[in-house]
């Protein structure tokens, strides 16, 4: 029985392929080299979808044809992007979180990259900052279309009246509040039962309590050393202290955690700023029914979320007249501002008109201009299976309330792990040239 319905699967999913591939190819030859795109993402649901629509539209209206392949996850997409490009068959365009995963993929030869005349073009479009995160061995392989941040706390103005700024200052200030709250029954902090949502706030927590050096002496350089820091154990043991003043609300999606803040079912949620853009989709007011500020400890530094579109490597003439049309409206400063407002994150283009950011894009935008306080997203810190881990063990901290001593011990094996395999590749590399 497993079996037949293993093979049914597989018929359906070969048989989605045939059905797209079939319609791009009536439409091709409707119409002479027509940019078309097959565009692979999970943006389906409240303000996300929204703001995908937004591009949808733009590049419809400016003649392309756009197939749409949304997926219920990330990972689900991405495990059928990879799958597709290993097999010959790459879609056009995939979203993706600008990492260590899309480089990786471009030097296993399976994307496309910009033309070199294009990318000199782009640097004067993009900040600087940007273009460092997308460029492989000096390609673009993938589209930015937004600077995300991930170090925010999301709250009902009601519930702080008097001084945001003090009750926020700290993660111990928030404790005290959590506590006196839980006494009236009312819910500190909606977290969902997603490992990324809870490995997002120990992030946080540990950037407003161990501060940037030693939160990327961690991550970045893999330091075990790090880890016998004082600041690191309080972060283990404030972030354990959180989880009983806690819930998660409906199934654990992230837009259910901010729909119940919303709902003044809880007193604070700690997201990216995309949270801002469901807000939105929920008909609320920034600053009226709900507000931002940096997770306590946090002001000074931003740690950066991007979504980009790699580049698949598509040989047909149309699909790759879809990348170029496709480039042309993320770079069109009026749909990118459109598009950002929507999603809640800053558009990734120099010519973004500061006048008209909100509160919270504003200070976004001042963090991100100073130099030395962007912390390079989470997602380029190592491979899928490295992020899984810690994801994995953050989250086992967080419903199993591990012994600090033990679990501290598991995360120390998983950097010095990491850091040995990365030398044996390094050394694979040498050799080989």
């Amino acid at each position: 029985m497993i079996k037949t319905n293993l093979n049914l699967l597989f018929r359906n999913e070969a048989l989605n392929r045939l059905l797209i591939a079939c319609a791009m190819a009536i439409t091709s030859l409707a119409a002479e080299a027509e940019p078309q795109i097959e565009v692979m993402h999970w943006w389906n649901r409240g303000g996300e979808l929204r703001a995908m629509q937004v591009l949808k539209d733009e590049f419809e209206t400016r003649g392309g044809t756009w197939f749409d392949v949304g997926g219920e996850d990330q990972i689900t997409v991405l495990n059928k992007a990879v799958s597709r490009m290993a097999k010959g068959y790459a879609p056009t365009l995939v979203q993706w979180n600008s990492g260590w995963e899309v480089a990786q993929i471009r030097r296993l030869g399976l994307l496309n990259s910009i033309e070199p005349s294009v990318i000199q073009s782009l640097e004067n479009q993009f900040i600087s900052n940007v273009m460092d995160m997308v460029m492989v061995n000096e390609e673009l392989v993938a589209i930015p279309v937004n600077v995300h941040s991930e170090n925010w706390f999301w709250y009902k103005p009601a519930n702080y009246p008097d001084n945001t700024v003090t009750a926020l200052d700290s993660w111990h200030t928030f404790l005290e509040r959590a506590k006196a709250e839980s006494e009236h029954g009312m819910v500190a902090l909606a977290v969902g039962n997603e490992p990324w949502q809870q490995r997002l706030l120990f992030n946080n927590i540990l950037l407003g309590i161990a501060g940037q050096a030693l939160y990327q002496r961690i991550y970045n350089d893999l330091d075990t050393t790090a880890l016998d820091d004082d600041r690191f154990l309080e972060t283990v043991e404030t972030f354990k202290k959180i989880q009983p003043y806690s819930h998660s609300f409906g199934e654990g999606r992230w837009q259910q955690q901010i729909a119940a803040v919303a709902a003044n079912k809880a007193l604070a949620t700690s997201m990216g700023d995309w949270a801002k853009g469901e807000f939105r989709n929920l008909g609320l007011k920034l600053g009226r029914d709900y507000d931002c500020a940096p997770s306590p400890g946090t002001a000074d530094s931003i740690i950066l979320v991007m979504d980009v579109f790699a580049l698949g490597k598509v040989t047909n003439q149309d699909e790759q007249h879809g990348q170029e049309l496709f480039l042309e409206v993320v770079t069109d400063s009026a749909v990118s501002g459109a598009f950002n407002y929507l999603k809640g994150s800053l558009s990734p283009l120099r010519d973004t008109d500061t006048s008209m950011l909100d509160k919270c894009n504003r200070i976004a935008y001042q963090t991100l201009d100073k130099k030395g306080k962007a912390i390079k997203p989470h997602a380029s810190i190592g491979d899928r299976g490295f992020l899984a881990r810690i994801d994995h063990l953050i989250s086992q901290l967080w419903t199993e309330q591990s012994n600090t001593s033990i679990w501290t011990a598991d995360f120390n094996t998983l950097l010095r792990e990491e850091h040995a395999k990365r030398q044996v590749h390094t050394s694979l590399a040498e050799n080989e040239k």
